[in-house]
């Protein structure tokens, strides 16, 4: 019998990362490696939250998947007999300045030795404009061939900054009629990072005030 496959909701692993960000502890003064080490172990958290094995710096356990360079994360299931696993979801992050896509596209979409791609991809890439992120988009979703299921988190920076000001998220394939969702950073007065939504009227407060149901943004 054939196994069931993993439908990537995004929108629930979005929200969920949005939402409890200010949880990571992470500080406008922090170093991006902190920022790294955070957001994989709570991406890590959140898959063994919904029943997935987790593993950092895979090289590929599901043996379609092996590579030589490891993924930054990967969530697994278990097969139905119990005696190998299925990769669910590749993590991966990277840096998009200079528009060097092909650097990007061969670290976020490098197949497994046998030529199988893992079915669903989460990438956070850091870039300095929203022009550039979405021109990488359309790049990706025209001439590459992709996973079924993508979501691309872009961390937008400003040069005269340490910190990124806001994150841009696009769902792949794209569509015309795809919208992308931005998040945008609240800094406290201690520089304890949190994000929300644009335009989002209901969102969690660090002084702990819950407001009306959340609208999109």
């Amino acid at each position: 019998m054939k196994e069931p496959c993993f439908e990537a909701d995004f929108d629930v692993i979005m929200e969920n990362f949005v939402r409890s960000y200010h949880y990571l502890n992470l500080f406008v003064y922090d170093k991006k490696q902190k920022f790294y080490i955070r957001e994989m172990d709570f991406l890590a958290r959140l898959g063994e939250s919904l029943g997935y094995f987790t593993f950092f710096r895979d090289r590929g356990m599901d043996p379609r998947y092996q590579r030589e360079e490891p993924m930054d994360l990967a969530w697994y299931a278990k097969g139905r007999d119990n005696d190998h696993y299925r990769i669910v979801l590749r993590v991966e992050t990277g840096k998009l300045f200079l528009k060097l896509h092909d650097e990007l596209t061969k670290k976020i979409l490098t197949a497994g030795k046998s030529g199988h791609m893992p079915p669903n991809l989460l990438a956070i890439i850091h870039t300095d404009q929203d022009n550039t992120a979405l021109e990488f988009v359309k790049l990706l979703n025209h001439n590459y061939r992709m996973p079924a299921k993508s979501l691309i988190i872009f961390k937008i920076f400003n040069f005269d900054k340490k910190i990124f000001h806001k994150m841009v998220c696009w769902q792949l394939p794209l569509k015309k009629s795809t919208p992308s969702r931005t998040v945008l950073v609240d800094t406290g007065i201690n520089g304890l990072i949190s994000l929300h939504f644009k335009d989002q009227s209901g969102y969690y407060k660090l002084n702990g005030d819950l407001y009306t149901k959340a609208q999109y943004g």
